[in-house]
């Protein structure tokens, strides 16, 4: 399970962090940061402002002052960069908040901070209270991207699905979880099913079997692997990203997002919420994914999303 994006397999290749994370930490105690108007946790580096200058420009939402946490498992602080998005905030200068005026990708980035502060405290709310959606759409379009680009059959088309949903579900198992990952395997072997479409009980215990806790990319490739089609022999990390990138538009750095997607729960989470709510995606595959399930299913999405961030606890 990993943390923040910068743990994830892309993100664990970014080498100017530590510099940022100071620079940050220096801004929030003087008083520089600038808050979301309605979440004080939510810290932003915005253009404009004298004092923000000599923060070097960082991607991805960053934990600042950890030691300022209240108890294990709770963050106080996390700070986005919102200076390529100044045309997309409103700012009160006075006041130091911020406010984002649509459901863009300056709002993505800041759902994926929030969703991060959840993960962070517990997974599973992230995992397990936002209905079916996310692993449904994890599964499809994973699997279905997979199949076109590798010419895949539609029984190994739906075992790669049954190992995506798995994948998924592994992504917010912690280390002291995945000490009972074959009884994890048997309660979730349920909502696999209900996720796979035309699947059935017996068919995802025979395709996990064998198959631990998925814990990144690269354990995910070599169950692919194992499935026994030639094509996915040729499966790499390179080849993986490349199938999957143009699955999302929109906004800066839209290939590290959707890749950092891969592995990371709260940054999935924030790009189907946004297909939900912002007309502009639609014609993304990811989105038409999201979009074709029922109504009645991305309703209950869109609620429990409200709610969970509503109840953050900082």
């Amino acid at each position: 399970m990993f943390n923040t994006p910068y743990e994830t397999s892309l993100g664990s290749q970014f080498r100017n962090i530590p510099p940022i994370v100071y620079a940050l930490n220096q801004a929030d105690i003087e008083g520089t940061l600038y808050s979301l108007k309605g979440f004080s946790f939510i810290k932003a580096v915005v253009k404009g402002d004298l004092h923000l200058e000599g923060i070097p420009p960082f991607n991805h939402p960053i934990l600042i002052n950890e030691s300022k946490i209240k108890r294990p498992g709770t963050v106080t602080t996390i700070a986005v960069d919102l200076r390529p998005f100044s045309n997309r905030i409103l700012v009160d200068r006075e006041n130091m908040t911020f406010e984002v005026m649509d459901e863009g990708p300056a709002q993505i980035l800041i759902k994926q901070a929030m969703l991060q502060i959840i993960w962070l405290q517990n997974p599973r709310r992230v995992g397990d209270e936002l209905t079916d959606l996310p692993m449904i759409t994890f599964t499809r379009w994973v699997s279905e991207t997979l199949a076109r680009k590798f010419n895949l059959q539609p029984a190994i088309q739906q075992d790669v699905a049954i190992l995506a949903a798995w994948w998924y579900y592994c992504q917010a198992v912690t280390p002291e979880n995945a000490l009972n990952i074959k009884d994890l395997l048997h309660s979730v072997a349920p909502r696999i099913v209900r996720c796979v479409k035309f699947t059935t009980m017996d068919r995802v215990q025979q395709v996990l079997n064998d198959v631990g806790n998925l814990t990144n990319i690269n354990s995910f490739i070599e169950e692919l692997k194992r499935l026994g089609h030639l094509r996915l022999n040729e499966m790499s990390i390179h080849a993986f990203y490349t199938a999957i990138t143009g699955s999302w538009f929109g906004g800066p750095n839209v290939r590290e997002v959707i890749q950092i997607a891969t592995e990371y729960p709260p940054y999935f989470t924030a790009l189907v919420h946004a297909a939900v709510k912002e007309k502009m995606y639609n014609k993304t595959p990811l989105a038409t994914i999201v979009l074709a399930q029922k109504k009645e299913l991305i309703n209950s999405f869109d609620l429990a999303m409200k709610l969970v961030l509503q109840t953050i606890e900082v």
